[in-house]
């Protein structure tokens, strides 16, 4: 008996390096690299054959092995007809196209996608398995693209969000809520927010995060002014600035509401028209220096002399 399990034993191990050496071999040899595997797409978005695909969907294809970025490979994809667009690689290796900026499908439009084989996997420069295509029709300009519903049911509160494609190839939004609304506006507790390619757009795939997103950057639009005025100011007079003014119940320029916007916000959205907001909250001492340029303080509690909440901002 423990004759027969020693020679087993022996044959383990001898068994074990012949497979250590084999393994050594096939790992030299060059035959046996990455380059000797094929690649499946195992997942699509939009699907294959998918009718009312919106202006601005996003490409994603999914991979038996994730594959790695290599230069070149923005070439590899193609869409016919053609459309602007930007790809990138997730983190799960899947390959994800976008339109740029500004950029969307045609509506009622149908379109092809093609992907060669040339897809590199790891290092070893594996492929697919066959050159890839896909086939989706857009959705009509004026057709519902999306729509989504959050619920608070703590206030029992409902708001709703709908998303259309709009004539620049963008998104408009239809906000409704059941909730209360200072200023009684607007009316019907509905309120329509369109996006322009003149301004930054989300995809977050939240269809209510990126709406309240283009409501913010649709403010930011309603707050550009040429000319600003305050009754306590210049005598109730305009002033000229193509300035940011606080909104439609604060007309002027407040230093506190402008420093933080600017700071959050504003400053990366339009840098001139803050830095012209900016500029307008300083002043010289009055009987001073031109030079002698100090902050504004605004008035109310907290822009009192010395202790100033305007200062700190």
């Amino acid at each position: 008996m423990r004759r027969t399990c020693r020679f087993l034993g022996g044959c383990c191990v001898l068994a074990m390096l012949l497979c250590m050496g084999c393994r050594q071999e096939a790992e030299n040899d060059p035959s046996q690299d990455m380059s000797s595997m094929s690649l499946e797409i195992t997942g699509i978005t939009p699907a294959q054959d998918a009718s009312s695909v919106g202006l601005t969907q996003s490409i994603t294809l999914e991979f038996s092995e994730p594959v790695q970025w290599i230069e070149g490979m923005q070439g590899e994809l193609v869409i016919n007809p053609s459309v602007s667009g930007d790809l990138t690689l997730t983190e799960e290796g899947a390959l994800v196209w976008s339109p740029s900026q500004g950029s969307s499908f045609a509506p009622s439009t149908s379109y092809k996608v093609s992907l060669a084989t040339d897809v590199v996997e790891g290092t070893g420069g594996a492929r697919l398995s066959a050159p890839f295509e896909l086939f989706f029709t857009t959705a009509a300009t004026a057709s519902s693209l999306d729509r989504s519903t959050y619920r608070d049911e703590t206030l029992a509160q409902e708001s709703r969000v709908r998303a259309y494609a709009n004539a620049e190839g963008l998104l408009d939004y239809e906000l409704e809520t059941t909730a209360p609304l200072l200023d009684g506006g607007p009316e019907g507790n509905t309120l329509t927010v369109s996006e322009v390619s003149s301004m930054p757009v989300l995809r977050s795939g939240n269809t209510i995060f990126d709406a309240l997103f283009a409501l913010s950057m649709q403010e930011v639009r309603d707050n550009r002014v040429s000319s600003i005025s305050d009754g306590a100011f210049n005598y109730g007079q305009g002033v000229d600035c193509e300035c940011f003014e606080t909104g439609a119940k604060w007309n002027y320029v407040w230093t506190r509401d402008t420093a933080y916007a600017v700071d959050l916000g504003l400053g990366m959205i339009d840098p001139e028209r803050a830095m012209n907001s900016l500029d307008f909250k300083l002043s010289p001492l009055k009987g001073g220096a031109e030079s002698s340029l100090q902050i504004v303080q605004d008035t109310g509690t907290g822009g009192s002399w010395p202790v100033s909440t305007d200062r700190v901002v």
